[in-house]
Formats: C-alpha cells, structure tokens, sequence
C-alpha cells in the first residue's frame, strides 16, 4: 500500500518502511545500515541509523540554492527520528544511478561544470549550511563545530599534524562543498540529467577540501574520481600543500587516535596522584609477576 508523504503519521512511515514488511518497494539498502525504500510515486524515505537533521537540512538548503538545469537535488519533505534511527522523506528522483551505469564517464564533462558553479556559491562561515557538527570522512576521531576557519586549522593542527607543517586555510573562499562526490551519489535521470544525493558531508569549505575528498574516493587508478580530478583546474602551489597535509592528516587518522593535549581534571572529591606518587606506582606494577595458569 502507497503511502501519502504529506498526510501519513510518522509510525506509519516506520511501520511501512520495516525490513519485515514483504510489500515495502525497496530502492537500496545495506545490510544493518541505511536504507531507500520508495513509499509512492512522489516520495521515498531514507532511514537508518545515522541519518540526521543535519543531512536534511543539508539537502534542503542544496535544494533551495542550486540552480535545476545545473544539477537535480531531491526536495525534502520532513525529517523525524524513532528509536535512535533518523527518516528522511524526500521526493523521488526517477533514474539510474551512475554506479551501475556501463560506462559512467559519459557525464564527467558535466560534473565538471557543477563543481565550478558550487565554487561561486560563497559561504560567510565554515562547516555545515545551518551550523552544526561537520560529518563526514575528513572528521575522524572527534567532532567539531566550527565558528571560523581558525577552528578548522586547530582541528588538525593539534591532532594529526600536531608534529607536522601546519595546515593554513585563511584566505581562502568558503564554497558550497558535497564532499561525498562518487558515482554512488549520484542518479541520471531518463533525460541524461543529473541529480547529487547524501548531503551529510556538505557545507562551506575551502575548494581543496572537495578536491581532497574527491581523491579520497578513489578505489583504482583510472576510476571515475581519478578522470574527474583530471579534468579539473590544477590547485595553484599553496592550495596543493595544503590538500596534501589534509590527506596525510586522513591517512594518519586511519592509524592513530589523536586527542588535543589537555590535561583532564579528576572526579569531584578525587585529587590527582603527585608525580613521585605516579613513579612509585609504576615500580609497583613492574614487580607484579602473574601466577601462571
């Protein structure tokens, strides 16, 4: 049974999109993870856990900013969470989605073209369009919600690259950023338009953060991402720089968990052990000898 987006109760819309529910129209899913279940022929839901407001808000504001003959955005029609897993209502976009398109590149010309118009979409503040916690895969161990550019800087220069050269991002333009661009995010409707989905990562950043998130994409040399960074205009020295120690400071993520250096205070009517307390402590736990089993 179709549901009507605009007029069924939020426990309707859980109970039709349940995995146990043999007549849900399933469009995409993975297994314990998110699914895209079409609930007529105007809307379709994407639920699961971690989807949040913040991705609908997102959407929304690409919706309302982007320019249609450019690029397609779903509009979103609600969000609401139930349970700890997050439902967004959106319209449906009939297509294909290029992953699974025989020959992808087709529209790489025209990728281009979307990405040099995000970069005359300029932003006043960093991060996500309505504020909030940026998401995505350049955020590894700890979140952040950052008011200035400065804030970013931090980000990274007291974790990864605490040891490093520093990553500097002043002056550089705020652009309007996906940052999760790859042939699984995007559908080719019957028309050969294009439509940009998942819009958790998005927000204003400096153009080399997409260009990085773009590489970090890549699963093969020669691959859609690949072909697509090629074709793009070549980051001017500085810029490169600073995508590089964005990358490393990603790969180093991918190793490491780093924390700021901050001394962390004791539990209320604890006090913390002196330093000779701490050096008698650690002789004591060297004489320690475990039975053997």
């Amino acid at each position: 049974m179709a549901l009507q987006h605009d007029v069924a109760t939020d426990e309707e819309i859980v109970q039709y999109c349940l995995r146990s529910n043999p007549a849900r129209d399933v469009i995409s899913e993975f297994e314990g993870g998110l699914s895209v279940v079409k609930i007529s022929e105007s809307a379709v839901v994407k639920c699961g856990f971690g989807v949040t407001q913040l991705e609908a808000q997102n959407q929304q504001q690409a919706y309302e900013l982007l320019d249609p003959t450019i690029i397609r955005i779903p509009r979103v029609h609600r969000f609401f969470t139930y349970n700890l897993a997050g439902y967004i209502i959106m319209e449906y976009i009939e297509g294909q989605l290029l992953s699974s398109v025989e020959d992808p590149t087709f529209c790489l010309r025209a990728m281009v073209h979307v990405l040099k118009y995000f970069e005359h979409l300029e932003g006043a503040k960093p991060g996500p369009f309505h504020g909030g916690e940026a998401q995505g895969q350049l955020w590894l161990d700890e979140s952040i919600a950052p008011a200035t550019i400065s804030d970013i800087e931090d980000y990274y220069n007291n974790r990864q690259l605490r040891f490093s050269t520093k990553l500097k991002l002043k002056g550089y333009p705020l652009i309007f950023s996906h940052l999760d661009i790859a042939p699984r995010n995007i559908i080719v409707l019957k028309d050969g338009a294009l439509c940009l989905i998942d819009w958790a990562s998005a927000g204003f950043y400096p153009r080399l953060f997409e260009r990085c998130a773009l590489r970090l994409n890549i699963r093969r040399k020669g691959d859609w991402n690949d072909q697509l960074l090629d074709l793009l205009d070549v980051l001017d020295e500085d810029e490169a720089l600073q995508a590089q120690l964005i990358e490393k400071a990603y790969f180093l993520g991918q190793k490491f968990i780093y924390r700021p250096n901050k001394r962390l205070k004791p539990p209320p009517g604890m006090r913390a052990p002196k330093k000779k307390d701490r050096i008698a402590a650690k002789k004591a736990m060297r004489k320690i000898r475990l039975p053997l089993e």
